[in-house]
């Protein structure tokens, strides 16, 4: 954003990625701005509610990496259900079976449980019907996901985390959310549960959290996001947490869907004048 500071004053439009922050000095530096378009379905990187007080249009491309966020999710979760990377390691040392820590467990069949039933929480649904899991959601609102009724369970957060071998997260970071996913939750897990974050790092209170998972050394999690090692989650070492670099979304296909999207969408609102 160095290079965009030296240009502050000419510039009508700002087009950015997920690493680029839009603070409030920023945008006081661009007097000029009438849009910022991410190429992102979040928004916790921009200051949002400065732009809108100077009008500033927010353009992203909300729902395109949906089905590949879900299918991240699902590949954390098997690939712990399946002891995945723990049985790479044990045929190269040599151990085979002896260098597993616990056995595979199957995904068909188990409770898994939602929280949030937007978009992506959607996709991975459709995802899981072939396992036969028995699927719970924690919303806000149920009513307004009524269509999905007939094919899960709705039900408190509490429930979700203390009945669910596997827990898949699936909120924006918002006000609401930020630090939702506490360490009394995680103590309500069941034995040998597993916890999928592919939505942000920040959903948890990091301290208790960390806490919590220190005396329950049974939780695996799947983590996807930047600055897992200085948050402290990777001390918990690789038999019990699986990390991807906030990619979840990130194909060559859903980078190059998004990135029309905002253009078109950038394009749309200057032609409009």
């Amino acid at each position: 954003m160095e290079e965009l500071a030296t240009t502050a004053q000419t510039v009508d439009a700002v087009l950015i990625g997920i690493k680029e922050k839009i603070t409030p000095q920023l945008l006081e530096s661009m007097p000029r701005l009438r849009a910022i378009a991410s190429i992102s379905t979040g928004t916790d990187h921009i200051a949002i509610e400065a732009a809108e007080q100077r009008d500033i249009a927010l353009l992203t491309a909300p729902g395109a990496n949906s089905r590949a966020v879900a299918e991240h999710a699902l590949t954390l979760a098997l690939a712990l259900t399946k002891q995945v990377f723990p049985g790479n390691r044990a045929c190269r040392t040599g151990l085979d079976w002896a260098g597993l820590p616990h056995l595979p467990r199957r995904l068909s069949g188990q409770q898994v449980g939602l929280v949030g039933a937007g978009a992506t929480a959607r996709e991975l649904i459709q995802l899981l019907r072939p396992f036969k899991c028995l699927i719970k959601i924690s919303t806000r609102d149920a009513a307004t996901h009524s269509d999905l009724s007939d094919s899960v369970d709705f039900c408190s957060l509490e429930e979700v985390f203390s009945v669910c071998s596997v827990v898949s997260l699936h909120l924006p970071l918002t006000s609401k959310t930020l630090g939702l996913i506490d360490g009394k939750l995680i103590k309500r897990l069941p034995e040998g549960a597993i916890l999928i974050n592919v939505s942000r790092l920040k959903l948890f209170d990091i301290p208790s959290v960390l806490a919590a998972l220190d005396e329950r050394a049974d939780i695996r999690l799947g983590i996807d996001d930047l600055s897992l090692k200085e948050a402290g989650f990777c001390k918990l070492g690789s038999d019990r947490i699986l990390t991807t670099p906030h990619v979840a979304g990130l194909t060559v296909e859903t980078l190059r869907r998004m990135e029309d999207i905002v253009v078109d969408k950038l394009v749309g609102l200057f032609h409009r004048g």
